[in-house]
């Protein structure tokens, strides 16, 4: 976070086409002209922002260290593992209790009907075995 700034010339926020003269922007400690104070000291159209350069951006690449590591990385896999295969466990319990439901059914309901619920069983089964692989 910058502490000083400076009084500089640049183009007005307000119209662009005007040069204004009182403008802030960050500047060292010990640069003429420095004035302490925070950011939050400016009024908006007053802050003149510094021009990022792709050098800036490399720099700043350059010096970025890595959030997440290799053992992070290995946990996280881990971690998915563990939650599709409990994934997989309970959609195969719901199968199980779903067709048991459904055989009841077709006992008291058959011919067309018991068709019917055969095949959305089968939809129901290979959609919920796609979203899971």
């Amino acid at each position: 976070n910058a502490t000083h700034f400076k009084r500089v010339s640049g183009p007005s926020r307000k119209d662009p086409g005007v040069i204004v003269h009182d403008l802030l922007t960050p500047c060292s400690p010990g640069e003429p002209g420095a004035i302490e104070m925070s950011w939050t000291d400016i009024e908006g159209d007053k802050l003149l922002e510094p021009m990022m350069t792709m050098q800036d951006v490399l720099l700043s690449l350059s010096r970025t260290k890595p959030t997440v590591n290799d053992e992070d990385l290995e946990q996280l896999k881990n971690l998915r593992t563990t939650l599709v295969r409990k994934a997989k466990q309970k959609q195969q319990h719901f199968l199980v209790e779903t067709k048991q439901i459904w055989r009841l059914r077709e006992e008291k309901v058959g011919g067309a009907l018991s068709v019917y619920l055969f095949f959305s069983l089968s939809i129901v089964e290979t959609l919920t075995t796609r979203e899971l692989q």
